[in-house]
């Protein structure tokens, strides 16, 4: 189970392998130069055609950010200090009283803005978090700083940190005929290896921030920052009113696409004749799947801007830019001109260009929804190979800059197991050449779930055993709150659980059961949203004739007696006895029996990727 980041709650950390700290610019940590501090250098970036040095210094300006001759001359002091630590050390300790009143209020969601700037802003960044395991949860040891935002940005572990220093003097003692800069080395190193001891207690804000750009980078995804919050705290930097982190394209249908910068430039891989050829088939041969799962590049920038290894261009103009997977998909649907109708009325789709602008002739060649092609001139050439161009140049400097798949990728991507589709197979020859195996005539291969609404929803199996993690009294406490304040979420996206098993399958982490009984299975999200719709005894109308949803079901088989908590459209809830307790425990074990295999069988998500895409769903 993934751990919730909650930006401003204090957390305690049992120092382990798994815990890395930084605390210097030159700490190293599992042979990784943790440069993350916000002081670090050698990550500049620009923000609004301002070049900044380090993140810090941006941090910094966000206390001097009204719209003043005063602030603005600040922050022009902060952004040309030598160094981040300077700026601190220097100019706010001499500006302390013209700080923004109001800046504690939005401080966590600005520290957020400006790392993820520098995340989008520099590539050697990226590259950084990236290199950094999943596993790994990341902090700022704060342990010996003096001032009163210590344990606000990072942690204390004053038992581990007294060990380094005993172990940085046995170093120095034991190795002091080493140079200076081989002892610096030697002490990083073995210092650092010292992560077991003691706990790390704080709100470590920074390394929290740092692990969500960490995980938006590499699922694709924005971080949530409130802009709302920091629009109405109207910060101004260097003149200019502070705005969304854009780091998107939109396509033609008006979807934003999430896309991440690369980490390397993109440089094309020369390639043979044979190895161009060969390339060429194997996109031909998938433009069935492509066009089949349009949707699906529709909403994702790294399959959108996948690129298409087809050669097109014009006589005495010289080839085109290289045309992405998304551009074919838009000209094929919008430009009537990428199409083709031959005299047997079956429709043809314009995939290679190329000819003459002056005189019009040319050889096109086409593909078909069947993977099929041939070669033509078409009429009408100019039009083509504008309209091309017109779609193509929309996207021309995206699929350079931002990440995306390679073909081979993209192809795995809309098979089955990625999809969560089923493959398509030709059921309809297979049930006319009336196959028999062992007496038996073969029939489909279903892998299917089928909700009290009718749907079926592909469901892959899993690839590990579903095995539910041990969980102390506070992480179930935490998981079950977090639960309950996404519930007016899951409600709002029913339709999309009734069309997604592995979001219909997420487990609530709710613990249900009956005494002399025992617990019940764990149920899983779509259970509860089809008892809610249709099993009237799940709902509760109070005094008042607000309607309340049972969430917790826990009481007597025998008295009756129980005391079930409730929960509401607004995320609010509470404990109350309820009447006709039987019929209440009965209906929801008949919800829950339909998929008490299912939800250890089949692929789900955990319930953190279940509100994640959600949230980048809205």
């Amino acid at each position: 189970m993934k751990k919730v980041l909650v930006l401003g709650r204090e957390e305690v950390y049992p120092a382990t392998s798994k815990v890395w700290s930084f605390h210097k610019v030159d700490d190293i940590v599992g042979g990784i130069n943790v440069k993350l501090s916000n002081m670090a250098g050698g990550f500049p970036f620009t923000l609004d055609g301002v070049e900044w040095a380090d993140s810090e210094r941006l941090y910094l300006c966000g206390e001097y950010s009204h719209n003043t001759e005063e602030h603005k001359e600040i922050q022009e002091k902060i952004r040309k200090s030598t160094s981040g630590y300077a700026a601190k050390r220097f100019v706010k300790a001499a500006n302390k009283k013209a700080v923004r009143t109001d800046f504690l209020e939005f401080r966590l969601d600005w520290m957020l803005y400006c790392v993820w700037a520098k995340c989008l802003g520099n590539a050697d960044f990226r590259k950084l978090l990236l290199s950094i395991p999943d596993d790994v949860i990341l902090l700022e040891n704060t342990t010996t700083d003096n001032g009163g935002t210590a344990e606000i940005w990072g942690c204390r572990n004053k038992e581990l940190v007294k060990a380094r220093k005993e172990k940085e003097a046995e170093l120095r003692r034991d190795f002091a005929h080493l140079s200076k800069k081989e002892l610096e080395l030697k002490v990083n190193l073995e210092i650092n290896k010292i992560d077991n001891i003691g706990e790390w207690v704080g709100q470590n804000n920074i390394g929290k921030i740092l692990m969500l750009c960490r995980y938006c980078l590499k699922t694709n995804t924005q971080p949530v920052i409130n802009y709302d919050l920091l629009d109405k705290a109207n910060i101004y930097i260097q003149g200019r009113k502070v705005s969304p982190l854009e780091s998107r394209i939109e396509i033609m249908n008006g979807n934003l696409l999430t896309s991440i910068p690369s980490i390397e430039p993109v440089i094309e891989k020369k390639l043979s004749r044979e190895e161009r050829s060969e390339l060429f088939y194997y996109f031909v041969e998938n433009v069935p799947m492509f066009l089949k799962h349009r949707e699906e590049f529709y909403n994702d920038s790294r399959l959108f801007l996948t690129p298409a290894p087809i050669n097109n261009g014009l006589a005495y103009m010289g080839p085109f830019k290289r045309a992405c997977i998304g551009t074919y998909l838009e000209w094929w649907e919008h430009y009537p001109e990428s199409r083709y109708t031959d005299e047997q009325g079956n429709e043809w789709k314009v995939l290679v260009i190329s000819g003459s602008p002056l005189s019009g002739r040319n050889g096109c060649v086409m593909v078909n929804e069947s993977g099929e092609f041939f070669a033509k001139e078409l009429p009408n050439f100019p039009s083509i190979y504008k309209s091309f161009l017109k779609a193509n140049n929309r996207y021309k400097e995206a699929i350079d800059f931002y990440e995306h798949y390679t073909l081979e990728e993209t192809v795995e991507k809309c098979y089955c197991l990625k999809t969560n589709t089923q493959p398509v197979i030709n059921y309809d020859l297979l049930d006319k050449a009336n196959i028999y195996i062992q007496g038996r005539k073969v029939s489909p291969l279903e892998s299917r779930i089928e909700i009290m609404n009718g749907n079926l929803l592909t469901s892959i199996p899993s690839i590990e055993p579903v095995i539910e993690k041990k969980l102390s009294r506070e992480e179930r406490s935490e998981l079950f709150y977090y639960f309950v304040e996404n519930v007016p979420m899951f409600l709002k996206h029913r339709e999309e659980f009734y069309n997604d098993s592995r979001l219909f399958l997420t487990p609530a982490p709710i613990n249900n059961g009956l005494a002399y009984m025992g617990p019940f299975k764990r149920a899983c999200i779509g259970t509860y949203l089809e008892w809610w719709e249709h099993y009237p005894e799940s709902r509760y109308t109070d005094e008042q004739g607000n309607e309340w949803k049972v969430l917790v079901i826990s009481g007597s088989p025998l008295s009756g007696r129980n005391g079930c908590v409730m929960v509401n459209e607004s995320g609010e809830f509470f404990a109350k006895e309820l009447p006709n307790f039987p019929s209440i425990y009965k209906s929801f074990l008949k919800a829950n029996n339909r998929y008490k295999e299912a939800i250890d069988f089949y692929e789900h998500y955990t319930l953190e990727e279940t509100v994640e895409k959600l949230k980048n769903n809205r």
